[in-house]
């Protein structure tokens, strides 16, 4: 998929897909979103 080859152009880039989650992520899936971002920052 083009998300994944794009990730891949990325340094130390994540892709995290949501499953049966349109464009608005943060809206349909908010609890996923936070959990997502909360282990990007951890990991920093």
């Amino acid at each position: 998929a083009l998300s994944v080859d794009m990730a891949g152009l990325v340094p130390d880039s994540r892709l995290v897909i949501l499953d049966d989650v349109g464009h608005l992520s943060s809206l349909e899936a908010p609890q996923a979103v936070t959990d997502a971002l909360q282990q990007l920052f951890d990991d920093l």
